[in-house]
């Protein structure tokens, strides 16, 4: 069978969406199925990619295979590394081999790649291509509306949910860390607002590329300075989805006290959206777990992170990972639309 490797084209947007809802099982009206949204991650301007970030394996019976991409770089002692994370990873059922044979083509072109979670398959996978284990992505939620959340849930209301709503309000109820600081909404980031930390492990951020998540098609996001006294700390990144807002990104600097205070002030700019139900962060240190904890967040799941970096040119610190970093930032499941 003649099998040929490339980079995916706007005109196999289709054919790419019926292998994945034919992989997945999935009904038509699920979210990744949306044309608006396939361009916009692949061929959209923003990322630091040249061409295509969709790569495909074609067989005689077209495309087999499929692998997205998101591009992240980081900086190390060696230099600037190229790096990415992975999405929409599917290949035909009677083609077996072909999803891991494209994988090994494209990480021969990358110098690191992260995976956060995956299904059980990918996570059996990955470790056979090179992917260790380096930590843990936490995942932290905080209910802002448990009344408006318990009315919309769609199970209907039943004994376990208003159970649900009364640990919810409870949880409404205690006292957490408030900030002085200020969040101004901004169309378009300008470079004043960019926190670049210059360590391992920490993906690079430009204007260009936050600006670029702004025009996501399928939530909706938006972006936020933060400053205290007239002075920018850093920034963050909204996108609700549904009625759960996530913040996908945020930068600040200082100690945990400034970054208690940095979530917090993104936590009022949630909640000053009435269809905001819930708000959900993460984090990969324990300074972030603990500034998240004092704003009121409580934790509720973990997703181990894969590294693949055969030269190990990254420190075996822990990885500064976000949902900004693929499409954990907008992926949407109707049948569990929130994680409290």
């Amino acid at each position: 069978m003649a099998v040929e490797f490339q980079r995916s084209t706007a005109d196999d947007a289709h054919a790419i969406m019926e292998l994945m809802l034919d992989v997945y099982n999935a009904s038509r009206d699920v979210f990744f199925n949306n044309h608006g949204l396939f361009h916009w991650k692949y061929f959209a301007q923003g990322p630091e990619w040249k061409g295509s970030r969709g790569y495909v394996m074609r067989t005689s019976n077209g495309i087999s295979a499929h692998l997205g991409i998101c591009p992240a770089a980081f900086a190390s002692r060696g230099g600037r590394l190229s790096g990415i994370g992975l999405m929409d990873w599917v290949s035909r059922h009677d083609a077996p081999g072909l999803g891991t044979l494209l994988l090994r083509k494209v990480l021969a072109n990358v110098d690191v790649a992260i995976v956060a979670g995956g299904s059980a398959a990918t996570q059996r996978i990955i470790p056979r291509l090179g992917f260790v284990q380096t930590g843990e992505l936490e995942i932290f939620a905080k209910v802002l509306r448990p009344w408006c959340q318990f009315r919309s849930r769609l199970s209907g209301p039943s004994c376990r949910d208003a159970l649900r709503l009364v640990r919810n309000v409870a949880w409404t109820l205690t006292t957490t860390v408030t900030s002085d600081w200020n969040a101004r909404r901004t169309r378009e980031f300008g470079t004043d607002a960019l926190v670049q930390p210059q360590a391992d492990g920490v993906p690079l951020r430009t204007t260009r590329f936050l600006n670029y998540w702004l025009r996501n098609p399928a939530v909706a996001a938006s972006g936020f300075t933060l400053e205290e006294q007239g002075q920018v700390r850093g920034y963050f990144v909204l996108s609700r989805v549904g009625h759960q807002t996530r913040i996908v990104d945020l930068r600040a600097q200082g100690a945990e006290e400034e970054w208690a205070a940095a979530f917090a002030t993104a936590n009022s700019a949630a909640a000053a959206d009435p269809d905001t139900y819930e708000v959900i962060a993460t984090s990969v240190t324990p300074l972030i777990r603990n500034a998240l904890l004092r704003c009121g967040f409580r934790y509720r799941r973990s997703v181990p992170l894969f590294l693949y970096d055969p030269q190990q040119r990254l420190s075996k610190g822990r990885l500064f990972w976000s949902l900004i970093e693929d499409d954990s930032g907008y992926i949407r499941d109707s049948a569990h639309p929130y994680e409290t």
